[in-house]
């Protein structure tokens, strides 16, 4: 019974503390209906194109590209791609501070068909306030655990959002919701869209509240993947962003090489950055960790960049940075071996280069070696990558 009531709201029938939780709740509520209001948990939904009042529609760049070998197979579309920016503005929905998900009339508004419900529903009684009547809100709520996560900050809420921004001709004020405990990264972002755009200062709400907004609009991405699909009055607007986040100090005659190592993190680490260190190093290559950096250094070694070798995670979305023509290589684990394809890889970083304008490959290094996809990149392989791309300095 379990696996038919929840296959189409548990995103790939994970079972995970997160997905017991939301099974053990949404049976509790099911017996005790009292407990969805007390709980802003709801057992139906609606597709928030049903339950919008408005939208506005923004086309994104279409991609005619092939995608390379190792992307193939995480694209899911044929080529050409192409998705919809929508921009819904719904009446009378409350926000769920630990999700971001919204709540109409005890329906979860769906963004899209079969939502992952686990993630967007926690039971919790909320802590219950009105928002500013009068004014627009816009949702830039990632969920708590994305919430320092740059790719869905870039790229699901922010760039989505400059584009409405940009093509709107309706003035009226606009208020965004956020998170109540903001990253460096989501803070310097709203700084300069507050200056940018002269919005009201940002709200926000708190993982344990739940707030009711007269009007609200959020954005979807029609189809809903791949995720990086961009409008191009957004994709234009990031320039200006980068160079707020840099503080203007780039050195524009730089031509740095960058390989971003993921030795810090828990998934898709090269075993064997060691002994790749000295032919990257012969090419002129710097090994970066972007954990500890200040985001002005982050942003500001990519707007520098000429190439970037990574293995692939989430500090690649800095590519939305670089001048168009730099060189982007990408390494993944080979999808053979006992432990089979790598966790959560998308094709992600390809779409953003070719929205870009970057010089992208991707390639298949050896398969993983552990369930946190750990993974090494052979010599030669790194070897036939550098020879072919990147002249010695």
């Amino acid at each position: 019974m379990a696996k038919i009531r929840y296959k189409q709201r548990i995103h790939k029938n994970k079972l995970s503390a997160r997905s017991l939780r939301y099974a053990a709740a949404d049976q509790m509520v099911r017996l005790f209906p009292a407990l969805r209001e007390r709980w802003m948990f709801p057992v139906d939904a609606v597709p928030m194109a049903e339950a919008a009042v408005s939208a506005a529609a923004f086309d994104t760049l279409v991609i005619d590209a092939q995608p390379p070998a190792p992307i193939a197979r995480l694209v899911k579309r044929p080529t050409p791609l192409k998705s919809v920016q929508k921009v819904y503005t719904f009446h009378d929905a409350t926000v769920i501070g630990q999700s971001g998900a919204l709540i109409q009339h005890g329906k979860l508004l769906a963004v899209r068909p079969n939502p992952n419900w686990a993630v967007s529903l926690r039971p919790r009684n909320y802590a219950r306030r009105n928002l500013q009547p009068g004014v627009l809100h816009y949702l830039l709520m990632p969920p708590v655990p994305a919430i320092g996560h740059v790719f869905h900050w870039l790229f699901d809420y922010v760039t989505p959002f400059m584009t409405w921004l940009e093509e709107r001709t309706d003035r009226e004020p606009v208020q965004p919701i956020v998170n109540g405990k903001l990253t460096e990264f989501q803070r310097r972002t709203l700084d300069f869209l507050v200056a940018h755009y002269g919005l009201l200062a940002p709200v926000g709400v708190s993982a344990d509240e739940a707030a009711f907004a007269p009007r609200i609009a959020t954005s979807v991405l029609e189809p809903f993947a791949p995720r990086a699909m961009q409008a191009p009055a957004g994709l234009k607007a990031l320039a200006a962003l980068g160079r707020h986040l840099s503080w203007d100090k780039v050195d524009t005659s730089a031509r740095r090489r960058l390989y971003i190592s993921r030795n810090d993190a828990k998934l898709r680490r090269v075993a064997n950055e060691a002994e790749l260190g000295p032919m990257l190093t012969a090419h002129g290559f710097e090994s970066i960790i972007l954990k500890s950096m200040p985001i002005a250094d982050q942003v500001r070694l990519f707007i520098e960049a000429e190439a970037v070798i990574a293995p692939h995670g989430a500090g690649l979305a800095h590519i939305a940075w670089m001048r168009a023509g730099a060189k982007v290589t990408e390494f993944f684990p080979a999808a053979t071996g006992p432990y089979g394809a790598p966790n959560n890889a998308t094709a992600n970083f390809w779409i953003i280069s070719n929205q870009q304008g970057l010089d992208y490959a991707a390639y298949e290094a050896a398969p993983q070696t552990s369930r946190h996809d750990l993974f090494q990149i052979p010599l030669d392989l790194m070897a036939l990558v550098l020879k072919q791309h990147f002249a010695p300095l």
